[in-house]
């Protein structure tokens, strides 16, 4: 009976071991076809709006505290483009004119609002900004 039980235990050894081994294997051999050389790898440039092509919000500020629920947000784009303007998850959509600019009535949600422009030209070119403006009402 303990010669059955020290062959079962020897043959549960060597099959744990070889199936451990196998794993191992198969996993170092998944890592290594994933490896790469950070030399060989190019970064792709990020097109950079021309300075005269991006959206601008003149009208108000990043960060600045607003006593007023209703605004009136202009700025200035690519001229002609479609624009959509996100306030909270809201959109607002117009466009900018051929002066290349814009002027479109939002209302705020007390508390911060973060304000999305993004301008998208008829050939796809697309311009995005982003402010974050504060709705606190006057009491």
């Amino acid at each position: 009976m303990h010669k059955e039980t020290l062959v079962a235990v020897i043959i549960g050894l060597v099959l744990g071991l070889a199936l451990t081994f196998g794993i191992y294997q198969w996993q170092k051999a998944g890592r290594q076809s994933t490896e790469f050389n950070l030399e060989e790898v190019v970064p792709t440039p990020t097109p950079i709006a021309l300075a005269n092509q991006e959206v601008i919000i003149t009208s108000h500020q990043d960060g600045i505290i607003s006593q007023e629920a209703k605004i009136s947000l202009e700025g200035t784009g690519p001229a002609n483009a479609f624009l959509v303007i996100f306030v909270n998850n809201q959109e607002k959509i117009g466009k900018v004119d051929a002066e290349k600019k814009f002027k479109i009535e939002l209302e705020l949600e007390k508390g911060p609002n973060t304000i999305t422009a993004i301008a998208t030209e008829n050939n796809g070119n697309t311009y995005k900004t982003e402010i974050l403006l504060v709705y606190e009402p006057t009491e």
